[in-house]
């Protein structure tokens, strides 16, 4: 379970997320930048898969919706769907293994509603608040 809800900000793009689970909160953090960034799209099944590591899961959440980003602004497709997600603690290291689906905007209409810039760590904090996990997210425009 997850739930986000966007906030007002004086320049950005700024969401707060709560979810049950670290998988969710990603989950909740893409569907606010699909959000954010465009209108409904149709169905696709072109797959593609996301592999990351890093050593916090504040950077593991920026470095996800960056890769998810940059596909965006230099491919030209919109990851429509998070089908899958898996997050593993080993050691020090956080491991991403994520599932989308994704649409050439080159072959389907789609109306974008901001440029995100970038993804940011202001103000990035993931916290246990009782239990559920929550997060406030910066999309620079």
């Amino acid at each position: 379970m997850y739930k986000f809800k966007f906030i007002d900000h004086p320049a950005d793009i700024a969401v707060i997320i709560e979810a049950d689970s670290l998988e969710e909160l990603f989950r909740a953090a893409f569907e606010s930048w699909r959000e954010a960034v465009a209108e409904e799209t149709p169905e696709s099944k072109k797959e593609r898969t996301i592999i990351l590591k890093e050593s916090t899961a504040e950077e593991l959440l920026v470095s996800f919706l960056s890769e998810i980003n940059f596909l965006l602004q230099a491919k030209k497709q919109i990851a429509n769907t998070l089908k899958e997600i898996q997050i593993e603690h080993v050691k020090d290291v956080l491991s991403l293994s994520a599932k989308i689906h994704i649409l050439s905007l080159e072959e389907h209409s789609v109306h974008l509603k901001e440029e995100i810039k970038a993804i940011t760590f202001s103000q990035l904090k993931i916290e246990q608040k009782g239990n559920l996990l929550s997060a406030r997210l910066i999309f620079d425009i």
